[in-house]
């Protein structure tokens, strides 16, 4: 490790998929400075999400522990209050620490541990009155841009180009801040841990000015879609395939390409943020990590979204890790990592012990080849719906129903056919169901995971944290007494 303790700059965006980049083979859109983060460090070609939506995702960020255990079981959830955060840690370590943009908490204006948090909290319209709202009703006479679709006649999931020229764009935004924020410190001897939390690509896919026409030519993929999935796959997904119905090819192929958009707008900011770096003179003892919270359907498998679904288009995520010096230069990790990991990874770069709790990971041992692999394979979850995830094969279980969705990856890599109820898969559904339920057994906490305890009556315990408030805080806000 360097002497010095490295800035932390982490930068996640919204709804983004691990196909949508170009130092993941994209060969369409444009991503030069994450393409550029990755050629100057790490790369990880299977990294997925613990959860398919954003606040249980961005909950675990905070925490590094699954949803089941923070308590911010989706959206609209609120998060256990007893929970240590992230930037407790580093900040009672000496980090100065910062949040710019979406932490899309329920109590979304809970600011634990952050030095400095400019909040804004998303592209259409949710609870507070954050800053980027104040700016939008001030200069343009409304608070977000969700208002003006509806006063347009269309929904969330139709192209259409902002209203909000680029320079107002709430990306451009948050950047704007965090640039200001860097300048503001650069004079600090403490070192960073800085959260930048951009918005896109989540819809609407609105994209502003040039970056809606910039793929207007551009050839779009293939939508993976089998009509008879209508009669093979879960009730939750089947009763959502009217996005398909209710749009057309060209409407289909318009969405990728305002989806391309946003990607390169979000890139165009990280290669901002990366100037101002240099310019500041933090860039070379920074650790960057970029990664997203989940990904995005746009059509595939008639949906649109991500929240009902456990394809690969919505846990596949995108994560690079550049720290110069520290770690290898332009390697892929292929080992299955998870976006959380990202929690311990950067406790543990700051010279300090990753909380006995966490089920987060540190990943420098694998980055540094110390370690071959971390984990066998990935879990997914919401609600009660739990995905585990191998090289080989899906299942998605869903907790008190008799369906569910088992996968062949290697001979059907897009999850076309489910083969839950056909013969002769019980093997490869009975071997994934216990390693499933070995996972829910031993995921409660790292403590219980890593050292099981025997009573005098021969009997395994282990630890197990109760809240004394615990029917309160699981429920959303508007459920409580």
């Amino acid at each position: 490790m360097s002497k010095q303790r490295p800035n932390i700059i982490w930068i996640t965006d919204d709804q983004h998929r691990y196909d949508s980049l170009g130092c993941n083979g994209n060969n369409v859109v444009r991503t030069p400075n994450l393409d550029n983060l990755a050629h100057e460090g790490v790369r990880f070609s299977n990294c997925f999400t613990v959860s398919p939506v954003c606040a249980s995702t961005r909950a675990s960020f905070l925490t590094g522990r699954y949803p089941h255990i923070h308590g911010e079981l989706s959206n609209g959830f609120s998060m256990a209050p007893e929970e240590k955060w992230w930037s407790e840690i580093l900040s009672e370590s000496g980090y100065l620490t910062a949040c710019i943009g979406k932490l899309h908490l329920e109590r979304w204006d809970d600011d634990r541990g952050f030095d400095y948090r400019y909040i804004v909290e998303g592209k259409d319209f949710l609870k507070g009155d954050d800053e980027y709202a104040k700016v939008c009703e001030e200069k343009y006479g409304y608070r977000r841009p969700r208002v003006k679709y509806g006063e347009r006649g269309l929904n969330m999931w139709d192209p259409m180009p902002s209203e909000v020229p680029y320079d107002d764009y709430i990306d451009k935004f948050i950047a704007d801040r965090a640039l200001g924020f860097l300048d503001e410190t650069k004079d600090d001897k403490r070192p960073l841990a800085l959260h930048v939390s951009l918005l896109s690509p989540h819809h609407p896919l609105d994209p502003p000015g040039e970056y809606f026409d910039m793929y207007a030519d551009k050839p779009v993929p293939q939508h993976v879609f089998d009509p008879s999935e209508r009669e093979t796959k879960p009730e939750t997904q089947s009763k959502f395939m009217w996005f398909w119905d209710r749009s057309n090819e060209e409407e289909r192929q318009r969405a990728w390409r305002s989806y391309y958009g946003l990607v390169t707008l979000i890139d165009d900011q990280v290669g901002r943020i990366v100037h101002k770096l240099k310019e500041v003179g933090r860039y070379d003892n920074s650790l960057i990590v970029f990664t997203s919270d989940h990904g995005e359907m746009l059509y595939d498998h008639g949906l649109f979204d991500k929240a009902f679904a456990f394809y690969d288009p919505v846990i596949h995520v995108p994560a690079i890790v550049r720290w110069p010096e520290e770690l290898p230069k332009g390697r892929t990790c292929e080992s299955f990592v998870q976006n959380y990991d990202i929690v311990a990874t950067t406790i543990a770069a700051a010279g300090l012990d990753v909380p006995e709790h966490m089920s987060s990971k540190n990943l420098i041992p694998l980055i540094t080849g110390d370690e071959p692999k971390i984990r066998d394979f990935v879990v997914t979850e919401h609600f009660n719906i739990r995905s585990i995830r191998t090289f080989d094969a899906k299942l998605v279980f869903y907790a008190n129903r008799s369906y569910g969705e088992l996968y062949d990856l290697k001979n059907d890599p897009n999850e076309l056919k489910n083969l839950w109820s056909e013969p002769g898969y019980d093997s490869l559904k009975n071997e994934l169901m216990k390693k499933l339920l070995d996972w829910s057994i031993f995921a409660t906490d790292r403590r219980f995971r890593e050292r099981e305890v025997v009573t005098n009556k021969g009997e395994y315990t282990g630890y197990l944290k109760s809240y004394p408030d615990t029917s309160e805080h699981y429920l959303p806000k508007s459920k409580r007494q």
